[in-house]
């Protein structure tokens, strides 16, 4: 059996009806670089998010991504959120959440990837990695 953290793979051990079954930890598919050295941004630059992962509505809910994006709008914080991925609510997300201006701007690159998740994380203010995103597999 496989164990997608170390939580749950001691859950799993603990439990008598798995005792004799082999339980095994899965790590991240893909590696990350470790965290920058900086405590974050210093006012001058923009926020930077990230998401990388599938856009699912069921699994993900990305269908509150358009209500965060009027929020951080509303913010008059500048920002670029990059949303990296394939799935059903693609084209949706796509027709309804446009970047606002030069200093709050959105990217949808597409398909994500492990050359876009170490090049996308250092940069990075805010990172959102679902578990064993689709598109990295």
């Amino acid at each position: 059996m496989a164990a997608v953290s170390r939580t749950i793979e001691q859950t799993l051990a603990a439990m008598p009806e798995f005792a004799r079954v082999p339980i095994g930890y899965l790590p991240y598919g893909v590696p990350m670089p470790e965290p920058r050295d900086d405590p974050g941004p210093d006012g001058r630059l923009p926020l930077r998010i990230v998401y990388l992962g599938r856009l699912d509505q069921l699994q993900k809910r990305v269908r509150l991504f358009p209500e965060i994006l009027r929020q951080l709008e509303a913010s008059g914080v500048p920002f670029h959120w990059t949303i990296a991925g394939e799935g059903p609510e693609r084209a949706f997300l796509q027709s309804v959440m446009k970047g606002p201006g030069p200093h709050q701007t959105l990217s949808f690159p597409g398909r994500s990837c492990t050359a876009m998740c170490r090049n996308s994380w250092r940069p990075t203010t805010f990172f959102c990695w679902p578990p064993i995103p689709r598109a990295c597999r």
